[in-house]
């Protein structure tokens, strides 16, 4: 007995003895929100969906991190961060991607344990999100001149008209601008189809080159975007996606044009089209309404 408590003993002195190593504390970097600033004449509205941080600490990839992100800093002293902007590529939550579109962006900081940290700290602590300097930025449509640059394709039962009523057109509620119309598609009862399409044809970059179309939109109807591949002797109708509607709010889509167009490489332009099926003659009116239409690539 006196033995084995001797042996008790021991090994207590033996582990107070033992020195363990604290965990350090980590520093936090803070990113709020997401800024988008744009050239409204040349490059259209600065509404974005960007929802989640692409982070890289040196030349470590630290994670993807949704906004509003706290992003642990394991290590102290200065150190460069970047970060990258993704989207949800098609208006799927699941299909997360960095939009190559927008510039990163760079800070150094000189990281102290236990303190905090953000981007442009001295101004609004809000990272700004900027098209690159060789991406191309086609404004569609936005609805504001005097003409639609969308019309009805032959086999369409109605049209896209122009509205200007405040309950019914766009605005963009991260950040002031003018916008007077939105285009609205409707389907009235008798009516079971519409498909409408760009009046203007766009040449675009292929062998994979990532090309997307960016659009606001709403309603209660669910459309389908694509495109038109026009080749020499025939039209391709190419589908990309179903866009589920959202009665009463307004949503951002980036949609991923880059499979259809380069999966047609003997066109020798394209045109974006939008269609929606009603199942029945007699069901109730429905519509969906679309603003700023963008087609953005990089040159």
């Amino acid at each position: 007995m006196t033995r084995r408590l001797l042996l008790y003993l021991l090994f207590s002195i033996y582990l107070l003895s033992c020195s363990f190593e604290k965990a350090p504390i980590p520093a936090y970097l803070y990113i709020p929100d997401v800024e988008m600033v744009t050239d409204y004449v040349t490059q259209g509205t600065a509404s974005h969906g960007i929802n989640s941080v692409w982070v890289t600490l040196e030349n470590r990839e630290l994670g993807v991190y949704e906004l509003p992100a706290r992003v642990l800093i394991p290590v102290e002293g200065e150190q460069s961060i970047t970060l990258r902007y993704g989207i949800s590529a098609n208006g799927i939550r699941s299909m997360r991607d960095v939009y190559s579109m927008l510039q990163p962006v760079n800070e150094t900081f000189n990281f102290q344990q236990g303190k905090s940290y953000y981007f442009e700290a001295s101004n609004d602590s809000i990272p700004k999100a900027l098209y690159r300097e060789n991406a191309k930025v086609i404004i569609v449509e936005d609805f504001d001149g005097l003409g639609i640059s969308l019309q009805r394709t032959e086999k369409s039962d109605t049209d896209i008209v122009k509205v200007t009523h405040p309950d019914s057109i766009f605005f963009n509620t991260q950040k002031p601008e003018i916008n007077v119309a939105s285009g609205r598609v409707p389907l009235k009862p008798g009516q079971t189809l519409v498909e409408i399409a760009t009046s203007n044809r766009y040449v675009l970059p292929k062998n994979g080159q990532k090309v997307y179309l960016e659009m606001n939109f709403s309603g209660n109807q669910p459309f389908t975007v694509g495109i038109f591949a026009n080749l020499f002797d025939r039209v391709v109708q190419a589908p990309v996606v179903q866009v589920r509607p959202t009665p009463g709010e307004w949503r951002k889509i980036y949609i991923d044009l880059t499979p259809e167009v380069s999966g047609n490489p003997n066109a020798l332009d394209y045109q974006i089209f939008m269609g929606a099926v009603k199942p029945e003659t007699n069901s109730p009116a429905t519509e969906f309404l679309i603003d700023n239409l963008k087609l953005v690539y990089l040159q």
